[in-house]
């Protein structure tokens, strides 16, 4: 089964697809990802298919569709594979006559789908394991486990996980055809190499430049800088390498205009797009309908890092009349919420009156 959306063309994607033609010899596939409502949504069809797996499994990896040279379907050579690779599901795919521009997938550790990273990652290898993007398929997923002691983390990420990028990207371009070495998230910008052969072209997505390149923003109560956490020797050394990483790519793909214009800013002479992250609005509708509640619900994403200004929430909620605290249901979702920032929360809400209500880790 193949799900397919109509061909469109759209000023987002002429956009994109033209400053990406600037920086390699053919468009990349991203191109066309501004025209996706959902990255998950094309295997839906194919969710029987997996029925048979075992859900331990499942619940450890995903699945993809591999090409191979049998069994033609709608003019695509399609079959499913699954591999068990170091505790992790991981899809590969094969050379196909019928298409010769292939991405190669590349992260360091293999992140849960519970997490944005990772379930942004496994969107993209299965949109491109599945076919969906037309003219581009997967080549490959490199990847590794997580876990280990410190030293052995540190090898793995400066020195011998990047070799076995550049090693399997070797090999992918030898076969020929056009490639795109695609890194899906800022914190492994390193991986991304130095030289590369003429038929590959280097992308990194761009989710926030908090960390890498972190700003004091002036605010009314007083300025305030995006990121303060602690940065030892290792950790210096490692954003350096992710900045020389990201200015070594040939197009930085942004999933929202902010920080589509921070990289600008930051990194002037990398070409950037702004692609928008999908989400499918049938996957996450309420199975029941409900009657809605009476008063006025208020929903807040977000952890308790300074920037989502948790505490400036608080503050204007309870500088709201009493009539106007008493109509509101604070819903507060998101991970990363740390027991002193439930706890502080709470207490606010409750000297104000203001029913609350937290989802999420």
């Amino acid at each position: 089964m193949v799900h397919r959306e109509p061909k469109t063309s759209s000023a987002s994607t002429a956009a994109c697809t033209s400053q990406l033609m600037a920086a390699c010899p053919s468009p990349v596939w991203v191109a066309r990802m501004s025209r996706m409502h959902d990255p998950c949504s094309m295997v839906e069809s194919m969710r029987s298919l997996t029925s048979s797996i075992e859900p331990a499994l499942r619940s450890r990896g995903g699945f993809g569709i591999g090409l191979k040279s049998n069994a033609s379907v709608d003019g695509f050579n399609l079959v499913l594979e699954i591999t068990l690779h170091r505790g992790h599901l991981q899809t590969d795919s094969r050379w196909s006559p019928c298409m010769d521009r292939r991405v190669l997938v590349v992260r360091g550790g293999a992140l849960g789908r519970d997490t944005g990273l990772g379930a942004a990652h496994a969107g993209v290898v299965r949109l491109l394991a599945s076919n969906e993007v037309e003219g581009w398929g997967l080549s490959a997923e490199v990847d590794h486990p997580l876990g280990g002691s410190a030293p052995r983390r540190l090898f793995r990420r400066w020195w011998f996980h990047p070799r076995r990028v550049r090693h399997r990207l070797k090999q992918r371009a030898k076969e020929g055809g056009r490639h795109v070495l695609l890194v899906t998230n800022q914190e492994q910008a390193h991986l991304v190499p130095r030289r590369v052969p003429r038929n590959v072209a280097k992308a990194v997505v761009v989710h926030d430049l908090f960390i890498l390149a972190p700003r004091i923003i002036p605010l009314a109560d007083g300025a305030m800088k995006e990121w303060s956490g602690r940065r030892g020797l290792v950790r210096r050394l490692d954003l350096r390498r992710l900045r020389r990483g990201l200015k070594r790519a040939d197009l930085l793909i942004c999933v929202s205009e902010a920080t589509a214009e921070r990289c600008r800013e930051v990194f002037p002479k990398v070409p950037v797009a702004h692609v928008p992250t999908g989400i499918s609005l049938e996957r996450y509708a309420p199975k029941e309908e409900q009657p809605p509640e009476e008063g006025c619900a208020l929903l807040v994403v977000g952890n308790d890092h300074a920037r989502k200004r948790m505490g400036f929430l608080a503050k204007a909620i309870a500088a709201c009349p009493e009539h106007v605290r008493s109509d509101l249901h604070l819903v507060r979702v998101g991970g990363g919420q740390t027991e002193a920032g439930r706890r502080s929360l709470t207490q606010s809400m409750a000297s104000a009156g203001v029913r609350l209500t937290l989802q999420g880790r």
